[in-house]
């Protein structure tokens, strides 16, 4: 490798870890929501996009399904968000509560 490309690995390096550490991506509550990063992101698609189903937020996201349901099911018993009904059981729209 180059000392230019290793320059730039270097610069691009300090560069994640500032912002990484700045807007506290790896924090347990992302910017003091008591939400982790992926919950704000899960949130922010339900508020941009209400009625959502499941699926579009996963595809948007690319997140594990089993893994956006327990989020989903966190939010619903924490009075976030409702499932409404849909065609059949596994097309709920989703939409943000007054909370």
């Amino acid at each position: 490798m180059t000392e230019s490309h290793q320059d730039t690995i270097t610069a691009l390096r300090a560069f994640n870890r500032f912002h990484t550490r700045t807007f506290g991506v790896l924090d347990a509550s992302f910017m003091g929501s008591g939400l982790s990063l992926v919950e704000a992101r899960v949130l922010y698609e339900v508020a941009r996009k209400a009625p959502v189903l499941a699926s579009d937020i996963r595809a948007a996201l690319g997140i594990d399904a089993g893994y956006l349901s327990r989020i989903v099911a966190r939010f619903e018993t924490r009075g976030l968000i409702v499932r409404g009904r849909g065609h059949d059981a596994r097309q709920r729209p989703i939409t943000l509560t007054d909370t």
